[in-house]
Formats: C-alpha cells, sequence, structure tokens
C-alpha cells in the first residue's frame, strides 16, 4: 500500500485487487504504510528500524567538552566574581554553561549557588555577586542532547579576594 515493492503478509490480496499499482509479489514489508520502512532499506542512526532487521543502529556519543583556560577573579567591595571560560574549538560543546558556588571545598547540598554562565559556544563570561570572602568553584556543562549538567574539567577553583 506505500508504494515501496514490498507487500504485507497480514494482508494478503487476492482476485482482481492483485492487479495494478502498489501490488508486491512478496510479502516482505515490515510496515506497509511508510515507503521509507522496508528489508534493505537505508538506515541512519537513530531508534527507528527502518530495514526490518530488528536493530537499530546508535547515534554516537557526543565527544565531551576540553577546557582550554579558566580565569578567575573577586573585585570591589561588592564581591563580585568574575569567571571566563574558554572551550576547545575541536572538542564537544556546551549548550549551556554553569558555574556552581561554594563557601568551602565540600560542596555541601544546600551550600551552593548555581550560577548560569552567558556566551558560547567557545567563550563564556560570568560576573556575579556572591557573600563569600573566599569561594570555591566548579564547571558544570549542559548539553542539547544529555540536558543534565556535567561537571567539566578535574579540579576545584578557589578564588580569593
Amino acid at each position: 500500500m506505500d508504494g515501496d515493492g514490498y507487500g504485507d503478509k497480514r494482508k494478503p490480496l487476492q482476485g482482481e485487487a492483485c492487479r495494478g499499482k502498489n501490488v508486491s509479489t512478496n510479502s516482505d514489508d515490515c510496515v506497509d504504510t511508510d515507503p521509507k520502512k522496508y528489508p534493505g532499506a537505508p538506515e541512519p542512526p537513530g531508534i527507528i528500524d527502518y530495514n526490518c532487521d530488528g536493530v537499530t543502529t546508535q547515534l554516537p556519543k557526543p565527544p565531551a567538552p576540553r577546557l582550554l583556560s579558566v580565569k578567575s577573579e573577586m573585585q570591589g567591595l561588592g564581591k563580585k566574581l568574575n569567571v571566563t571560560v574558554k572551550l576547545d574549538p575541536n572538542a564537544g560543546q556546551c549548550s549551556a554553561l554553569y558555574v556552581v558556588t561554594s563557601g568551602t571545598v565540600s560542596f555541601n547540598a544546600g551550600e551552593t549557588v548555581t550560577h548560569k554562565v552567558s556566551g558560547g559556544p567557545t567563550d563564556w563570561r560570568l560576573t556575579a555577586s556572591v557573600d563569600q570572602k573566599e569561594l570555591y568553584f566548579q564547571l558544570k556543562c549542559s548539553d542539547a542532547a544529555q540536558g543534565t549538567p556535567e561537571r567539566i574539567g578535574d579540579k576545584y577553583y578557589r578564588v580569593s579576594q
């Protein structure tokens, strides 16, 4: 019925119905309402089985973002935190970048503040008011594919005024 040249064994046609347009001599079609799905069909990466083999090709996992540099400073009496981040343009990218601050290196729940960083895809900047004279921060990256922020880099950063 979908015109891809493959028939549906669950709906055999007989008699006069066997002649004419969209009729097949085989019964191998896996979906007789979608012309993109038939045995041997090209199968792009994803979750749809186009070629009726019961297997889908997986999308490759995007490469992880890689830090090139991180610069930070506390500024003025208003305790402004400035953070500048550069990411490697040849590695994975972040759709959003966050700076998570804490007054201690332990980053205990309830003692952290998350700041969304502006910029991208390789150059990011944050200016935020903070209450600590000394604080620690870590970077978290979110990409469009996974959605949840994951820590990037391999350390916590310490900033003193």
